[in-house]
């Protein structure tokens, strides 16, 4: 759950910039109901704990599973054998994504001949 965020598109997000955005949201909403905060794999985050936890030791941190999969992804994108299906993967999806008829006939199959609708004004 998003409790507070913050307009840093000029400040330099060290791990105490990080930490007081936290500590003030946990007084917040009290420090008895926080139990743990999810932040990316960045490194001021990971130090950000550490200040956190000397004032609540009960509350821990959670690295963002989203983040750590991407980095997982990336990293093996790197070996060649993967990076080479990888490729192949985004050229299957570019085709269908780029070809009226395929992506007809797979809609119509995977939706038993129903359209997808955009949304529109009521």
């Amino acid at each position: 759950m998003l409790h507070a965020h913050a307009d840093d598109s000029n400040m330099t997000k060290d791990a105490k910039w990080v930490s007081s955005h936290i500590l003030k949201a946990i007084k917040e909403v009290d420090p008895k109901n926080v139990l743990q905060f999810t932040a990316d794999n960045a490194f001021a985050n990971i130090l950000a704990e550490k200040f956190v936890r000397t004032e609540y030791p009960h509350i821990v941190f959670g690295g963002c599973v989203a983040h750590g999969i991407n980095l997982l992804f990336e990293d093996m994108g790197k070996l060649a054998w993967i990076g080479a299906i990888f490729d192949k993967c985004n050229d299957i999806v570019s085709f269908i994504k780029n070809s009226h008829q395929p992506h007809i006939m797979l809609m119509d199959f995977f939706t038993n001949g129903a359209t997808l609708l955009k949304p529109g004004v009521i």
